[in-house]
């Protein structure tokens, strides 16, 4: 074998001088010359040509990774924002940022399914995942309990959430356990509809500021906590020691539940876990609201 000067290469310690020397891109074989990229190809970038080797004619299309990068910039791109939400696209998008975007653009255009077509869809999405219908869908099948309406779903009684909330049926009050008539939503018979009811319940709030009542309240700890708001969920809030719901059950007097010894300050939490229960009985809150007034009045009770 001769090297590119046309002399043979020298051996190493009994090796071919091919093994330890880099071989060099072009060399000649006696009179035939061979090179290392005998093809050339015109970049579909640039336009100019260029050479590579013959097994890469097919899958090279560039010159450079420049032209690479340029040529995905620009390949098949009609904006340069998101058609939907006007964000920036990457260099590999073409419409849209992301598919959410682009399944919210499409939907919009495309419009409502008729019924049909809701049924191809169907029966095509149980074919694609391996299962088969027992026998074709037919809207009639199912009808809705309350309006008669064909129900869109199988195993479904009712058409909407509307239908199956204005169906009258039989249920259990939550407080006596009587069976009254009535829709999913009443809990409560016409005895005691009226007890879990915002309606009346002005008689029964407080109207004093508890800044005026120091002896009665710990105003250390609401300074310190502050009152419930939006920034403070567990702050503290006004409660009744006698709850409203057991005065509009049992008919108490207006006067000694929105009494200032009928309030205890406790934290949201606290009053959340209390829910509509009474922390002391309406014998012994007549007892505090007349002596309280007994003190400070100067009366009997």
């Amino acid at each position: 074998m001769l090297n590119k000067n046309g002399n043979p290469f020298a051996s190493t310690n009994g090796n071919p001088a091919w093994r330890t020397q880099a071989v060099p891109s072009t060399y000649l074989l006696g009179d035939q010359s061979m090179a290392k990229y005998p093809y050339q190809k015109n970049c579909e970038y640039c336009r100019q040509d260029f050479t590579i080797r013959q097994s890469y004619q097919k899958r090279q299309r560039f010159c450079s990774p420049q032209c690479v990068k340029s040529s995905t910039k620009k390949h098949h791109r009609e904006t340069e924002i998101c058609l939907q939400c006007s964000s920036p696209l990457k260099p590999h998008h073409t419409k849209f940022c992301c598919k959410s975007c682009s399944a919210r653009y499409n939907n919009i255009k495309r419009g409502k399914h008729s019924l049909e077509k809701k049924i191809k869809i169907r029966e095509g999405v149980w074919r694609s995942n391996g299962k088969t219908l027992d026998q074709p869908y037919d809207p009639n099948v199912n009808q809705c309990l309350s309006c008669g309406s064909p129900c869109k779903r199988r195993k479904v009684k009712y058409c909407s959430v509307v239908c199956a909330r204005t169906v009258i049926r039989t249920l259990n009050c939550i407080i006596c356990g009587c069976e009254f008539q009535g829709t999913s939503k009443t809990k409560t018979c016409e005895a005691h509809k009226t007890r879990y009811n915002m309606k009346d319940r002005e008689v029964y709030e407080f109207r004093f500021n508890v800044y005026k009542f120091p002896a009665l309240f710990d105003l250390e700890m609401l300074t310190r906590i502050g009152f419930k708001n939006r920034q403070n969920l567990n702050g503290i809030v006004r409660d009744h020691k006698v709850s409203i719901a057991d005065a509009k059950k049992y008919g108490y007097d207006p006067y000694y539940i929105s009494h200032v010894m009928n309030c205890q300050l406790i934290t949201a939490y606290d009053n959340l876990r209390k829910n509509s229960k009474s922390s002391i009985s309406y014998e012994e809150l007549v007892k505090l609201v007349d002596e309280y007034d007994y003190q400070n009045q100067n009366t009997p009770p």
